[in-house]
């Protein structure tokens, strides 16, 4: 039997009903497994085309990355702002030319999404400038994102500057563009109010061609999907929030193991990112922590408000996918991450039966400070302790 086979609940991110807000879990398959998703209606995802495109209101965002069309991740995001106006369309005026060096042709270009959007026409080899404005940001650190392309083939280069902070910068993935659109960032931090960003871009020729579209500009040190403007105001896309997968029989309160195969949103050490099974309050978890202070991946095992396993590590770069796996029983606690044990405890209480109900991407009854911001590719739960030799299989 493999392990897959031995799990009581497995979700691989594959099938939602947008209509009763459910991520369909494939184990078990009469629902019980089955998660919740609040998410929002601004949101979007790329699709297995490799296209973006918009959501409804609270279904989950199963998301494509290009160099794997075959398997999507579930993609669950903080709530972030584009304060950039009209992000798909200059000629509406929020794009303009301070040094008269382009135009806005009418010639189109299949865009990101897969509708036309127009093409500029840069005039000058040495410092084209667009400038984006229409917009206020107060002091503090934002990323700013777009999609640009080659057209005329003689893209060598650009900076990306926010409200003349004088701190642009050559992007090294700007020097990388090329006949296919490509998502290009920037973080700067200003310590001032800003109402305008420049784009400057640099060519061989005296003529050039260029496709930019999906202007994005956010607070934060790293951009998020799309989130599309049409008129002069910002506009948010609220908080993801995955939640209420199992009940009190799918789990086993005295023994049972926790696996996923995830990666968080970045670094931050000021968010903490939790995926746990619990009775629904602090009172009894056992849950898999990124982030915090530390910027440290733990787990702990909590039952009745107390204690009684933390195990870390600051080995693995939480920016990239984990497979980790925390087997509780009682004396009898084990960490995994990405095949090698971490540590284990050999003191432990579990839990009193018919404890456990839940397994929601966040901590206990806390808030959206405590969501998972990031992706998922694989989450399943064993209502056994799995052995040593079957963790490190599974993290492997």
């Amino acid at each position: 039997m493999s392990l897959y086979q031995k799990a009581s609940l497995v979700q691989i991110p594959s099938g939602y009903k947008a209509s009763a807000d459910k991520l369909y879990s494939v184990v078990p398959s009469n629902g019980d497994g089955d998660f919740t998703v609040d998410s929002s209606p601004l949101a979007t995802r790329v699709n297995k085309d490799g296209l973006i495109e918009s959501v409804v209101a609270d279904q989950a965002r199963l998301n494509y990355d290009p160099t794997n069309p075959q398997d999507p991740h579930l993609l669950l995001e903080p709530s972030r702002t584009n304060n950039a106006s009209r992000s798909e369309t200059p000629q509406d005026g929020s794009w303009s030319d301070p040094l008269s060096e382009w135009t806005l042709l009418t010639e189109t270009t299949t865009s990101p999404r897969g509708d036309q959007t127009r093409v500029f026409n840069l005039e000058d080899s040495t410092g084209t400038l667009i400038r984006c404005q229409d917009f206020s940001v107060a002091a503090g650190t934002y990323t700013i994102s777009f999609y640009i392309k080659d057209i005329g083939g003689n893209f060598t280069g650009g900076i990306v500057d926010l409200g003349d902070q004088g701190s642009g910068d050559t992007t090294p993935s700007l020097s990388t563009v090329g006949s296919e659109w490509v998502r290009v960032s920037r973080t700067i931090t200003t310590t001032s109010t800003k109402t305008f960003l420049d784009i400057q871009l640099y060519f061989t020729g005296s003529t050039n061609k260029v496709g930019i579209w999906g202007l994005q500009l956010e607070a934060g040190s790293q951009s998020t999907s799309y989130i599309q403007t049409t008129g002069t105001a910002a506009v948010t896309r609220t908080a993801d929030f995955v939640s209420g997968g199992g009940d009190a029989n799918l789990f086993n309160d005295s023994e049972g193991t926790l696996f996923v195969e995830a990666k968080v949103l970045d670094n931050n050490t000021s968010k903490i990112n939790v995926i746990n099974i619990s009775d629904g309050t602090l009172a009894n978890r056992v849950l898999f922590q990124w982030g915090g202070a530390l910027n440290r991946l733990r787990t702990y095992l909590v039952v009745s408000y107390s204690n009684q396993t933390l195990i870390e590590t600051t080995s693995y770069n939480t920016g990239d996918y984990l497979k980790i796996a925390v087997r509780y029983k009682t004396n009898d606690v084990a960490f995994y991450v990405n095949g090698t044990k971490v540590n284990s405890d050999t003191t432990a209480n579990t839990f009193p039966n018919g404890t456990l109900n839940t397994i929601d991407f966040t901590n206990g009854n806390l808030g959206s400070d405590y969501y998972f911001d990031g992706s998922l590719k694989q989450l399943m739960y064993f209502d056994t302790a799995l052995s040593d030799s079957e963790l490190q299989t599974l993290t492997s």
